[in-house]
């Protein structure tokens, strides 16, 4: 029964990195690029970022935006990146799951929640 639940949240964790590809192309992709390359002295790389590796920090740039100057890889940016208030708290996560791969850290499987057994 344990290997299942293994079985079903790694799945899952697919499921929810698949959904990020998608998201992420539809929302991100245009300023960041498809591989989240950026594009020098204009949009920040999201790939090598170390940044995306913290969710919250992602879903917050995501529904909120963020302005001002910023450094990622030794260059500066500063630009404006539009708050998207539209994408759900759970697309953005499944985003920020996403982009945790481009930056070689695979998307990990989320959490499995924990079933109560009654007799």
């Amino acid at each position: 029964m344990k290997q299942l639940l293994v079985v079903v949240a790694a799945l899952l964790g697919l499921a929810i990195a698949a959904d990020g590809a998608v998201l992420y192309s539809q929302n991100c992709a245009g300023c960041h690029g498809a591989n989240g390359q950026g594009i020098p002295g204009v949009f920040p790389p999201l790939s090598g970022n170390p940044r995306i590796q913290d969710e919250a920090y992602v879903v917050k740039a995501i529904r909120q935006g963020i302005s001002g100057p910023l450094e990622v890889g030794g260059q500066t940016y500063n630009g404006v990146m539009p708050a998207m208030p539209q994408i759900s708290e759970s697309d953005a996560r499944a985003i920020a799951a996403y982009t945790r791969g481009l930056g070689g850290t695979p998307a990990a499987a989320p959490e499995p929640t924990p079933i109560q057994w009654t007799p």
